[in-house]
C-alpha cells in the first residue's frame, strides 16, 4: 500500500531532524567554560585571544575592562572570555592549566551550554527585521528612572557619561525565581516577554546577541555564580545603548523582568569586546 503525502512528508521531517541532530553534534564543542579573571598586580599579561593560557581551547568570544552593574558585587576583573574545547581530556588539561597559572591573582570559571550557532541566526534575524523600521525608538525617560540598581548608580554613570563611546557588550547573567512575583506566568515565560519588547528596541538601535546560552555549574568562585543562564548583548555605541537602556517602551516591559530574575542572584556587566569579537567588524 502506497503512503500518504502526510505520512511521506512526515517521515521525512523526521529523518531530516534525526540528521541535522547528528550533524550539528559535530560542530557543537565538547565542553565550554565561562572565565572571569584578575592578573596579579604588575605582571605583563596577554589577552585572551591571543593568550596561551586557554590552549587546548578556543577563545571563542572575549570582552576586557568588564564594569559590574548589578547583583552581588563580585569585584574587579580584567577580561571575561568564552572558551570551547573538543574533548573531555582537553577541557580537564585546560583546568589544571589555569588552577596553576602563575599571572592570575584569581578566577571564576563557569561550565556553560552555549545555543547553537543557527539559534543565534535565526534570532539575530529576527532583530535585525527591526532595522528596516525607523530610528525613532519612542519617547525615554530621565537616566534616574532607568537604573535598576542604585548602589550601582555610579558605574551606570561612567559608562552612559565616560570618555568610552565605541561598541560595548552588557553581560547579562540571569537566576529565575523559583515563583514568580505577582503574576501567573512562570520565571522563563515572563523574562521571554520582557525579552521581547527589549529585542524590538535593539533592533532599531543596531544590537545584536553575541551569544547565549545556559550555565551548567560554577566549578570554581563564588556560589553567587550559579547562574541560570547568560545572553551578551552588543551595542554599536554608547549612546545607541543609552536610548536603548532608557526607552519608555523597555522600562515599562521591565515590570516582567524584575517578576521573573533574583535581584540578588543575577548579575550584570559592561565591557568592551575584542576588536575580532566586535559586530562592527563583521
Amino acid at each position: 500500500m502506497m503512503k500518504s503525502p502526510i505520512i511521506r512528508t512526515v517521515t521525512g521531517l523526521i529523518v531530516l531532524l534525526i540528521l541535522f541532530v547528528g550533524v550539528r553534534s559535530l560542530w557543537m564543542p565538547a565542553k565550554t567554560a565561562l572565565v572571569f579573571l584578575e592578573y596579579s598586580q604588575g605582571v605583563k599579561w596577554q589577552p585572551a585571544p591571543e593568550s596561551p593560557l586557554f590552549t587546548p581551547g578556543l577563545v571563542d568570544w572575549a570582552a576586557y575592562e568588564p564594569v559590574q552593574l548589578a547583583g552581588k558585587d563580585l569585584g574587579f576583573w580584567h577580561e571575561v572570555a568564552l572558551v570551547s574545547f573538543d574533548s573531555d581530556s582537553d577541557f580537564e588539561s585546560f583546568l589544571q592549566q589555569i588552577n596553576g597559572e602563575a599571572t592570575l591573582s584569581r578566577y571564576h570559571l563557569l561550565e556553560v551550554e552555549p545555543w547553537g550557532p543557527e539559534f543565534l541566526y535565526f534570532v539575530n534575524w529576527n532583530i535585525r527585521r527591526s532595522a528596516d523600521e525607523s530610528v525613532d525608538v519612542g519617547p525615554l525617560v530621565p537616566l534616574e528612572e532607568a537604573i535598576p540598581a542604585p548602589d550601582y548608580a555610579k558605574q551606570w554613570r561612567g559608562l552612559i557619561e565616560g570618555p568610552y563611546r565605541d561598541e560595548i557588550v552588557m553581560f547579562n547573567f540571569h537566576t529565575y525565581l523559583d515563583v514568580p512575583v505577582e503574576t501567573d506566568e512562570d520565571s522563563e515565560d515572563g523574562y521571554a516577554r520582557y525579552g521581547e519588547k527589549a529585542k524590538k528596541v535593539l533592533g532599531k538601535l543596531g544590537g545584536r546577541i553575541g551569544r547565549s546560552g545556559d550555565v551548567s555549574s560554577a566549578i570554581v568562585g563564588s556560589d553567587a555564580r550559579n547562574y541560570d543562564g547568560y545572553t551578551f548583548v552588543h551595542y554599536p555605541t554608547v549612546e545607541a545603548f543609552q536610548q536603548m537602556f532608557t526607552a519608555k517602551d523597555r522600562i515599562e516591559a521591565r515590570v516582567h523582568q524584575t517578576a521573573s530574575l533574583s535581584s540578588t542572584e543575577s548579575a550584570g556587566y559592561w565591557g568592551k569586546p575584542y576588536e575580532q569579537f566586535q559586530f562592527s567588524n563583521k
